[in-house]
């Protein structure tokens, strides 16, 4: 009898140790989950707005309106892409690469309004007239010299490019679902490949906001 008492004792402390051990691992367990969803958090926040891909899409739109290649950046080095490799294959959910669409009717008819208009736009880049400014647009930068009726063109091809700019920038954020408030970003890439397109001598504005004819 005393045995039998001895061994049902012991049956007890196994369970209650059992019960404990399960206990601290799951609390082991969801404190780890704890600890790292603020880590993925942040790293969502990181690769909200692409833009990287963004860059590259501006400039094949802006090489085709052009009809000029732009100079590619420089290849990073071989160890910085290998790093670079190595912490995307880590975290491949955060860094997946990203296809900016270019493709919807939209974007294809500002594209195709721009690339129509540019040759217009040209002779006045050419002449001091216009300038691309740091948002992405076009700026009047002088109308001094030219008649009357040829300062009313300007003003309207200036209205319709920035206009179809506008729209493009616009439309670019709405394809790819991006919010609204990334259209600013989307500008000062594209002002960054506008500006590349541009032949030396035409007026840009810098990102603090001054006026230099490109070297």
């Amino acid at each position: 009898m005393q045995k039998e008492i001895i061994t049902a004792r012991k049956g007890v402390m196994s369970n209650n140790t059992g019960t404990i051990s399960r206990r601290a691992f799951y609390g082991v367990t969801l404190l780890s989950l704890a600890l790292l969803l603020p880590v993925f958090g942040c790293v969502t926040i990181n690769v909200v707005f692409p833009a990287a891909e963004v860059r590259e899409a501006a400039e094949k739109i802006v090489e085709d309106v052009r009809e000029k290649k732009l100079p590619k950046e420089q290849v990073p080095p071989q160890s910085f892409r290998w790093q670079r490799r190595i912490f995307i294959w880590q975290l491949p959910t955060a860094f997946a690469a990203v296809n900016v669409n270019l493709t919807t009717p939209a974007i294809r008819k500002l594209e195709s309004s721009l690339k129509k208009r540019f040759p217009q736009l040209r002779p006045y880049f050419d002449r001091g007239v216009l300038g691309e400014t740091n948002n992405g647009l076009v700026e009047i930068r002088s109308l001094s010299g030219l008649p009357l009726r040829e300062q009313g063109k300007v003003r309207r091809l200036v209205k319709e490019e920035n206009r179809d700019r506008q729209a493009l920038y616009a439309e670019l954020a709405k394809a790819n679902n991006l919010s609204p408030a990334t259209i600013p970003k989307i500008q000062a890439i594209f002002a960054e490949s506008w500006q590349k397109a541009a032949e030396s001598g035409w007026w840009i504005q810098t990102r603090d906001g001054k006026w230099i004819k490109k070297p």
